[in-house]
Parts: C-alpha cells; sequence; structure tokens
C-alpha cells in the first residue's frame, strides 16, 4: 500500500507543476495564439452546404483562414479588430450565415468574451452561425437556461461533431446553431 501513496503523491507534484507551467506559458502568448488552422478550417468548409450567392460574415477573421477557404459562389465579408473592424461594431448587411472560431478572451488573462461573440452572432445572423469552440468553451456556452433562452430567440443546435485536434488543449466541437430548426439536444 505505500507505493500506492508514493505514487498518488507524485502524480499530485507533477499535475501541480504542470499545471504551473502550463498556466505561465499561456501568460507569455498573447490572447490570438490559437487561430483555427488552415487545414481544419478547410475540412471544416467541405462539410457545409453553401447556396449560390450567400451572404457569410467572418466576424474574428485573424488570418483569414475560414475566410479566404470559403467557396467562390458564396458573398462574404469580414471582421478583425486588429486591422480596425470590430465585430461588435459591424453595421454591414445581415449575413445569412456567420462562421467563426470565437475569441476566448479580449487579452491575456481578461474578460471571457465567448458568451457575447454568440450572442451577437445570433443577433446578426439570419439563418446559421456555425462556430468551433474548445470543450471548456462548449460547456459556457450550453448550459440549460442557456439553450432555452436562445430557443426563445427562435435558435436551436442542429449539429454537434467533436474534433481530435492534438494542437490545442483538448477536444474542440463544430457547432451549427439554425433559426426555426429541429434540434439535435434533448432536454431532461
Amino acid at each position: 500500500m505505500k507505493w500506492y501513496w508514493k505514487r498518488k503523491m507524485a502524480l499530485e507534484r507533477h499535475r501541480q507543476q504542470g499545471t504551473r507551467r502550463l498556466s505561465q506559458s499561456r501568460k507569455k502568448r498573447p490572447p490570438d495564439w490559437d487561430q483555427t488552422p488552415k487545414d481544419i478550417c478547410q475540412r471544416i468548409i467541405q462539410l457545409i452546404d453553401w447556396d449560390d450567392n450567400e451572404f457569410v460574415l467572418e466576424p474574428f477573421c485573424g488570418d483569414g483562414n475560414f475566410y479566404n477557404n470559403l467557396p467562390g459562389w458564396v458573398r462574404k465579408d469580414w471582421c478583425e479588430i486588429k486591422k480596425g473592424r470590430d465585430f461588435f461594431s459591424y453595421r454591414g448587411p445581415s449575413p445569412e450565415t456567420i462562421i467563426t472560431n470565437p475569441p476566448f478572451r479580449d487579452s491575456a488573462g481578461g474578460k471571457n468574451l465567448v458568451v457575447p461573440c454568440l450572442e451577437r452572432c445570433l443577433h446578426l445572423a439570419r439563418r446559421r452561425v456555425i462556430i468551433f469552440v474548445s470543450h471548456k468553451i462548449l460547456a459556457a456556452i450550453t448550459p440549460p437556461d442557456r439553450l432555452r433562452k436562445y430557443g426563445i430567440w427562435g435558435w436551436s443546435i442542429t449539429h454537434l461533431s467533436v474534433w481530435d485536434v492534438k494542437r490545442w488543449c483538448g477536444p474542440y466541437y463544430l457547432v451549427t446553431w439554425e433559426r426555426e430548426k429541429s434540434s439535435v439536444i434533448s432536454f431532461f
């Protein structure tokens, strides 16, 4: 039994040191460090049925990995605060579809932006919102009370897929919200 406690203590020390190292390394990174890789954006875009002349907005364009890979038959626009086009100030035409990987925070260690970003997308889009988020963010945007509120607004989750992306901190999820469609989520 003695070996068990030694192993448990060693694992706990390693976990604490690993957590400390991880949090220190995150502090050194800029808040936009996890742009969605181009190959993942291309795979996501290929999964979507795009209509001719559909108007698509990428509200957090970053390097343009979603925006630059959208099909040629859609109309598209973008926002990127670092390029002087803030999504929260967007006054262009209402897009049919919004596709994005929203920012997690407004600065390193700053205010969580995920829920305000999603809610702005839901108010602006006419047809669907497609977001690519981490497992931590998925938990923040899908508690039952929030899903019910979005349902009252006319939105439901119609697609949810798990992406095993090793580059980041665990699984990512592709979530599609659509207006006036049946949800794939059940409440109990």
